[in-house]
């Protein structure tokens, strides 16, 4: 063969490699770009004709124990110019304009941008926000047929009482955190944080199709919305506006009334307050600052503590009775004050009660009982007590809540770096030293001393009812009853006595905040009045009562709020017919959701 057909087949040969490889790279990369990303660009041509539309359900209703409506939603109907995809606005879109503004007595010009741009680039953008009903019925009168003006309505979350246990309803806001739907609006506080997966519901889809000049051309609905569940809470609509009118206005301070039975929260007021509604638009500065600086957010109910003063002499009395440091017969003689070291311990009157029993000296606050108490009671034993009434523990309510301070010795050495001193355990046995409480924790302790056990603290209706026996006798428990009953027959709180047709047990407090020497210097620096009570009404089972007012140096604002919350409430009951008790404690003891920690609640049956 010559050596130019040799050159030639290899040319050749040389040749269709070139042609099979070039042929292998342009299959490959057909194979690459239709195969393997088939689907990316398939997705991509989608997006230039589809729009994809999320379709937020309306929130649950928060409902009272009753059914009827705290929280929950109104139709929001805005006015909107929807864009044809005209480069500018013709002299019929302008005339559109000129009529509109007329109609509905607003300006547009210093919307004409963004009206113009909502035009250009088909999209729609909202001309009246929330329309009233006079600007609707004239646009829908008019402009019915315009394919630029069209109306929508949504719905927005509504708090149709105010302020009204705005704490324990809480409010919206954007959830950051939530990566399937930016910046949607959810719970950030009471029952609306704590179910916010129940509240919310489940959000629908909506696909849109549009043709090359944005307009729309058909819509599909991909996901169905499902409506938020409804929260039934524990709380009693009627019972709370009445604590609502009685507690002063400006007065910081709290306001509880409980069922004992079941931990049922019927009534819960926290001053300052706030509107829930308010985080639904945007919020004036000035109006936030001032809300900050009262500290109007704080759920004082559970997340303040307080020194809970002579109510603490539940624990004190119960500690000494328990362990045999005094008994039912013991006496006392108040002088108006108990010397230690060469230190006077004060009485609260100054001139002394004189000869006092033990009940006697309960029923008028006395202090110095509980000072010779303290001189036989060791601090731990006091705080073991304090412990077994439900101090220094939670509520175990679904509320985020302070678990206040039960001071030991142990503690004081651990965080003071110092030992306990007697000194100590007199101001300790009457509620002040460092003891801290929250209004909560009072009203699970003294309802505990009505029904026998420690209750976990409930606000919607389908949470179980968990009891805990409370640890001392019978005995020492119906001594507690007898001795609250003649605090308001006999002692600080016999301007309850007149509230015919109730029985009334309570016990009053002075909660010092600062040192004696400082109470003349200004209010700041004034106690804080306590009143804790449990009353029953004409024979039905007892309610717990809870008023708090801070700084207002003594309890006479606490119990005029009392005697005019039972005036309303005895009120409420005649026009219910006190059917409500009834039905609310039928059968207790037999409800499914109830759990008790022990077999048998001995001192409730002795009591009984």
């Amino acid at each position: 063969m010559s050596k130019v057909s040799i050159t030639f087949i290899s040319k050749k040969t040389w040749l269709l490699r070139l042609i099979v490889l070039s042929l292998s790279v342009v299959v490959g990369r057909l194979y690459y770009l239709q195969i393997q990303l088939g689907e990316t660009f398939t997705n991509q041509s989608k997006k230039n004709f589809t729009r994809y539309e999320t379709l937020l359900s309306p929130r649950g209703n928060i409902l009272d124990t009753h059914g009827a409506i705290i929280a929950t939603n109104r139709p929001v109907t805005s006015i909107y110019w929807k864009g044809s995809g005209n480069r500018k606005i013709t002299p019929e879109q302008e005339k559109t304009i000129e009529t509109l503004s007329k109609l509905v007595a607003i300006d547009f010009f210093d919307k004409k941008k963004e009206i113009q741009d909502a035009e250009r680039h088909s999209k729609k953008f909202e001309l009246i926000i929330d329309a009233s009903f006079e600007q609707l019925s004239k646009v829908a009168e008019l402009f019915s047929s315009d394919s630029n003006i069209f109306i929508e309505t949504t719905f927005k979350r509504h708090y149709p009482h105010t302020t009204l246990a705005c704490h324990l309803l809480g409010y919206l806001g954007h959830l950051d955190n939530e990566s399937d739907h930016p910046n949607i609006i959810g719970g950030k506080m009471g029952i609306e944080k704590i179910y916010e997966d129940s509240l919310r519901g489940k959000a629908g889809s909506l696909m849109r199709i549009i043709n090359s000049m944005g307009n729309h051309i058909a819509e599909y609905e991909i996901e169905k919305t499902h409506e938020g569940f409804d929260i039934v809470t524990t709380i009693d609509l009627e019972l709370q506006k009445i604590a609502e009118a009685v507690f002063p206005i400006d007065q910081p301070g709290i306001f509880i009334l409980t069922d004992p039975y079941t931990g049922s929260l019927r009534a819960v007021l926290s001053r300052p307050s706030f509107d829930p509604n308010m985080f639904l638009a945007a919020i004036d500065k000035k109006e936030w600052n001032t809300l900050q600086q009262q500290k109007s957010f704080l759920n004082r109910i559970c997340k303040a503590t307080y020194p809970p003063g002579s109510i603490f002499k539940l624990v004190t009395f119960s500690a000494a009775l328990e362990t045999g440091v005094v008994d039912h017969y013991s006496t006392w003689y108040c002088g108006g004050y108990s010397v230690l070291n060469d230190r006077h311990y004060h009485c609260a009157r100054k001139e002394g009660h004189g000869e006092l029993t033990l009940k006697q000296a309960f029923a008028h606050s006395c202090n110095i009982p509980p000072f010779d108490m303290a001189r036989k009671l060791d601090i731990d034993t006091i705080a073991r007590y304090a412990h077994i009434f439900g101090l220094g523990e939670k509520t175990n309510t679904a509320l985020q809540e302070e678990v206040g301070l039960v001071p030991t010795k142990e503690w004081k050495k651990r965080v003071k770096g110092e030992r306990w001193w007697l000194g100590e355990t007199l101001s300790a046995c009457i509620g002040q030293s460092f003891l801290l409480v929250t209004p909560l924790q009072m009203a699970r302790m003294v309802g505990a001393v009505e029904t026998g056990y420690l209750t976990s603290m409930r606000i919607t209706e389908d949470m179980p009812i968990v009891k805990e026996p409370l640890a001392i006798r019978a005995e020492t428990r119906n001594f507690l009853q007898q001795a609250m009953y003649a605090v308001t027959t006999k002692g600080t709180a016999r301007r309850l006595s007149y509230m015919y047709d109730f029985i009334i047990r309570a016990k009053t407090s002075t909660a010092q905040t600062s040192g004696l020497n400082k109470k003349k210097m200004s209010a700041e620096y004034l106690e804080h009045g306590w009143l804790a009570a449990n009353f029953s009404y004409k024979g039905q089972p007892a309610m717990t009562m809870i008023i708090l007012t801070e700084k207002t140096g003594g309890t006479q604002l606490p119990i005029t709020i009392a005697k005019e919350f039972l005036q309303g409430y005895r009120r409420i009951m005649e026009q219910r017919n006190i059917s409500y008790f009834s039905s609310q404690n039928t059968s207790k003891n037999q409800d499914p959701k109830e759990t008790v920690t022990a077999e048998t609640i001995s001192a409730e049956e002795d009591i009984e």
